[in-house]
């Protein structure tokens, strides 16, 4: 009699105790997948200032939609240091997809100083688009890929 009502209790406790589980592993929200994609542009930017960027795309996708888009070869003229290699992207895992891309050539005051006048800023000549895809568990970037301008 102990051992059904210990089967019957573990048959009902055991599906919620596996969810728990399941549920406990936390993802990322965006503003931490734009944390980690920053801190990994920041070495290949000239400005090393994330005010001159901007979010082109944050959102959840599929390894099958965006393998393509990090398949290409990497350029080698972008500045800062050699990329790393890219890892193997999973057609049926979710990830975080984030574009980046700089402000365009601007008109500003100039900072620091108070002066009226105003200063034109080519945030980032360099760099044109930066694509990552990162895990959404553990903050890992699976994918990168820098689309820089070439030398005219």
């Amino acid at each position: 009699m102990k051992r059904i009502f210990f089967l019957v209790f573990l048959s009902f406790l055991l599906p919620i105790l596996i969810s728990a589980c399941v549920k406990s592993q936390k993802s990322l929200r965006q503003q931490e997948a734009l944390e980690i994609a920053w801190a990994a542009l920041k070495p290949s930017t000239v400005s090393k200032n994330r005010d001159y960027w901007e979010i082109h795309e944050a959102r959840m996708v599929y390894g099958k939609d965006v393998v393509a888009d990090f398949s290409a070869v990497q350029h080698t003229s972008c500045a800062g240091p050699m990329l790393p290699e890219n890892k193997p992207i999973k057609i049926s895992t979710e990830y975080w997809y984030i574009k980046v891309v700089p402000h365009p050539e601007v008109v500003r005051k100039e900072k620091g100083t108070d002066s009226t006048e105003k200063v034109t800023i080519v945030p980032e000549p360099a760099i044109q688009e930066a694509y990552f895809l990162i895990d959404p568990f553990n903050g890992g970037i699976v994918a990168r890929r820098l689309v820089c301008k070439t030398n005219q």
